[in-house]
This record gives structure tokens, sequence and C-alpha cells, in this order.
């Protein structure tokens, strides 16, 4: 069987919708969560979200693989894998903060290949591939900027660096304009896109960072490991992403 792009992604949409209508059925009520091993914590939404929209694809494509947060990976070596982070921002989710998201991915051979990010309350979504993002039904484009000193960047939290990872991006920090921590999660992706912030670092997952990759690429960015190779492959990673791709070598010297 052949499985366009085109078909792909409307399918990938299809399931942002629908987890959209849990997330907006639990967001800002009475939560209840528990704490998993890593100690970040998970509610019934989360599962909720992911068991369907496992159903979902094992409806549509069977053969295809699929790795989520909740439940873990089925099928890795397929071809294609859809990777699913129901509630990214769960923190946010519990607290009533509208800046959780809903990320899906499609790894096409071991690399990223098509991406969404759902924001269901505020009505925000990009998707697409690295050839095109689209952002409320017009073509998403990051911004320009002439240099580091002059960039916004933004961080989920210090803790999730180790202590020469902590180091290495303290650098980084003092050079930039702005910094931002904590609070966005990977919303600050969709940001980027736009074009209204210029550097993203971090450390993420597969099921994060399959969906985020095309849509940085896609808006004209340029998004790799701290090394500065391309995103490829399942482990857990340190992330730069920038809008603009000629401040990408000067931030990573900055990491280096």
């Amino acid at each position: 069987m052949t499985f366009n792009e085109e078909s792909l992604l409307g399918f990938a949409n299809e399931l942002a919708d629908e987890a959209s209508k849990i997330t907006l059925k639990h967001f800002r009520s009475t939560i209840h969560f528990e704490d998993k091993v890593d100690q970040s914590p998970v509610t019934q939404a989360d599962r909720d979200v992911e068991e369907l929209l496992r159903a979902m694809i094992k409806k549509k494509y069977p053969s295809h693989g699929i790795i989520g947060e909740e439940y873990g990976s089925e099928n890795e070596k397929a071809e294609f894998v859809w990777t699913l982070d129901p509630i990214d921002g769960t923190v946010s989710f519990i607290n009533g903060v509208p800046l959780f998201t809903t990320l899906v991915g499609v790894i096409k051979q071991g690399l990223p290949f098509l991406g969404v990010i759902d924001q269901p309350v505020l009505k925000d979504r990009w998707s697409g591939s690295d050839k095109r993002i689209i952002y409320k039904s017009n073509v998403a484009k990051t911004r320009p900027c002439e240099g580091v000193e002059l960039a916004s960047l933004y961080t989920t939290a210090h803790e999730i660096f180790d202590q020469s990872e902590s180091i290495k991006f303290k650098n980084l920090e003092n050079k930039v304009r702005s910094s931002r921590v904590g609070g966005t999660d990977c919303y600050h992706y969709g940001m980027l896109a736009s074009g209204w912030i210029d550097i993203v670092c971090e450390k993420l997952s597969v099921y994060e960072y399959s969906a985020i990759v095309p849509i940085v690429k896609g808006a004209g960015g340029l998004i790799t490991n701290w090394n500065g190779q391309i995103i490829s492959g399942f482990d857990y990673k340190t992330i730069i992403a920038v809008g603009d791709p000629t401040i990408h070598n000067q931030a990573l010297d900055l990491l280096s």
C-alpha cells in the first residue's frame, strides 16, 4: 500500500480533532492526577486521548508502528511510525493554563516526516511537513534574526538539563536579548514557527520531537541536536531550534 503525504497529514489532523474533544471536556474541571515513575503527572485525559488515537491508527493503518508517552511503543521498526503525546504540558493542563498541546508526529524510515502541534483552547494548530506548515489557514514562517544577541530564547525548565548541559545552556542564556523559562512546553515551537520567538533549547523524547522537527523546518527554521546533527532515531536528546538558520552555528558555539 502507498501512503502519501496528503492522506497521512489529513489523518494526523483528524487525530488532533478527536484529541481536542477529550481535552476540552476535562480542561478547567476537577482533574485528578497521579505521579508516574519519573515524577511527572498523568491524568485520565492523557490516557483516554492516547487510547483513542492508538485505536484509530490501528484501524486506519494496521501496518504502522506507534510510540506514545503513556503506553510505549509498538512495531517501531515499521516504515511509518506514529508518535503521540496526548497532553504535552500536563501541569499547565491541570492548572487551567491554556498552553498545553497535543502532539502528533509521523516518522518515515527513522526520520521525522509530518507533525501537528494543537492547542485546542486557543484554537492554535500548526501542521504540515518540512515543505510547508499551515497555521490558521495561512502558511507559517519564522522570522529573521540578525544575531544571537538579538534573539529571544525559550526553554521548558532548567531542571531538564544535567550539570554539564546546564553550564552550556547558561552560556547561551547569558548571550541572548531575552529568555523565558517554563510555562509554554512544546507550544513554544509553534511560536517559533510563526515568527514570534527565535530560539528554543531543551531535551525532548521522540514522541515530542518527531512532531516538532517538521514544524520548525517547514516554517523555515533549523532544528538539530546540540552537536549540530540532524534529528533521527528514537532516543531522548538535547534539541536546539532556531527560526533563522543563520544564527544556528553561533548558538551551537555557545552550547559547545
